[in-house]
């Protein structure tokens, strides 16, 4: 599932990179989404405290809320 919410954040890159607005704030939240979800189970409650994770979360929050 960390695969999928990393391909759904480039996806989102490539749409928002190529000027496709519509199209690239799903794809970001669905990354969010995934991401969520995975640090709820149980033993995955710092999933977001790794590097390469959080990054994504991050940014795909704030692109998709409208801040990027």
């Amino acid at each position: 599932m960390v695969q999928q919410a990393r391909a759904h954040y480039l996806l989102g890159e490539i749409y928002s990179k190529t000027g496709k607005t519509n199209q690239y704030a799903p794809q970001y939240q669905e990354a969010v989404r995934i991401l969520e979800t995975i640090s709820k189970q149980n033993g995955a409650s710092r999933l977001l405290d790794r590097s390469d994770l959080k990054d994504i979360y991050r940014e795909a929050a704030k692109s998709y809320q409208g801040g990027g």
